[in-house]
C-alpha cells in the first residue's frame, strides 16, 4: 500500500529563548559532572540546579516576537485540522508517540516542519547508533528515528540564527546522511510567519524542559490555554518519554512499517 503523506508543524519552545539560550544550553553535562541525574529531578529542581551552579536566572530573557510568531501560527493551524490532530508533549521526543505509537498512522510518511534551537536529527555516534542498535529514541534523535524507521520524507528545520548548525561534531557522519533522500531538500526556512499559509495535517508542541526555564513554564502553558479556547477543547500533557530508560521501542506490538 502507497505511502500516505502528511505535514506536521512541530514546535519546541526553545525556539523563544534564542536571546539568553547560550548562557545553559550546555549545562546538562555540567550537571551530571556533579553525579547528579538530570533525569530524576523535577522541572524545578533541574533549573534550581542551573541556578546553583550558573546564577543566570535573573539574566534570562526569551524574544516576544518569537513568541507571538509561534502563538500566531499555532492558533492557525490549531483551528484548521481536528482536535485528535493536535498533541502537547513534555519533551520533544514525545512526538514519536504522536506519530509512531497510532496505528491508525501506519501508513503515513511525514514532512516534518521543526520550528526549535536544536535540529535533534543526532549529535554523536551513539545517538546514531541507539537507534541502529536497539531502535533507542530520545530528545537528541527522534529525527532520525523516524528517518531509519521509513516514517520521514522531508525534514525542515527552523532555527535561530544562533543555533549551531548540522553536523556539528567532526567526523561524526551526519553531513554524508543528510545527502540521503529523507534530507535532500533539508533547509532553514528563515521566519514562522513563512509558514503562515502553509496546511498542515498535525500539530506537536512541547515544552522541552531542559531548555525552557522554569520562570517561563507559562509561555508554553499559555500558548496551549489559548489552542484549548480557540477550538474549545481540553488537552493532557504527555509527560512521559518516548522509549523510556530501557531502550526498547514503543511501536505498538506487530507494527510493520
Amino acid at each position: 500500500m502507497p505511502k500516505v503523506l502528511k505535514n506536521v508543524l512541530s514546535i519546541d519552545m526553545d525556539y523563544v529563548m534564542a536571546p539568553t539560550i547560550q548562557l545553559y544550553n550546555d549545562v546538562y553535562s555540567l550537571i551530571e559532572n556533579q553525579g547528579k541525574d538530570p533525569r530524576k529531578m523535577t522541572y524545578k529542581e533541574y533549573w534550581d540546579t542551573i541556578e546553583d551552579i550558573t546564577g543566570v536566572t535573573e539574566f534570562l530573557a526569551y524574544d516576544e516576537a518569537k513568541l507571538q510568531a509561534l502563538t500566531d501560527l499555532s492558533l492557525k493551524v490549531a483551528s484548521e485540522i481536528p482536535a485528535e490532530n493536535i498533541y502537547f508533549g513534555r519533551e520533544h521526543d514525545s512526538i514519536l508517540t504522536f506519530l509512531c505509537g497510532d496505528i491508525n498512522k501506519k501508513d503515513e510518511l511525514f514532512n516534518i516542519f521543526n520550528i526549535d534551537h536544536h535540529h535533534d536529527i543526532y549529535y554523536n555516534d551513539n545517538q546514531k547508533a541507539n537507534v541502529y542498535r536497539f531502535n533507542y529514541a530520545m530528545c537528541a534523535n527522534w529525527v532520525w528515528y523516524l528517518k531509519e524507521n521509513k516514517k520521514l520524507n522531508l525534514y525542515y528545520w527552523i532555527r535561530n540564527i544562533n543555533s549551531k548548525r548540522y553536523p556539528f561534531i567532526n567526523g561524526n557522519g551526519c553531513m554524508q546522511d543528510l545527502n540521503d533522500s529523507e534530507f535532500r531538500q533539508i533547509g532553514n526556512i528563515s521566519e514562522v510567519k513563512d509558514l503562515m499559509n502553509k496546511q498542515f495535517d498535525y500539530l506537536f508542541i512541547c515544552r522541552s524542559d531542559d531548555y525552557l526555564p522554569f520562570k517561563f513554564q507559562s509561555l508554553f502553558s499559555g500558548l496551549k490555554t489559548q489552542i484549548e479556547q480557540t477550538i474549545g477543547k481540553k488537552f493532557t500533557v504527555d509527560n512521559d518519554f518516548y522509549c523510556g530508560n530501557d531502550g526498547k521501542s514503543r511501536f505498538p506490538a506487530g507494527t510493520t512499517f
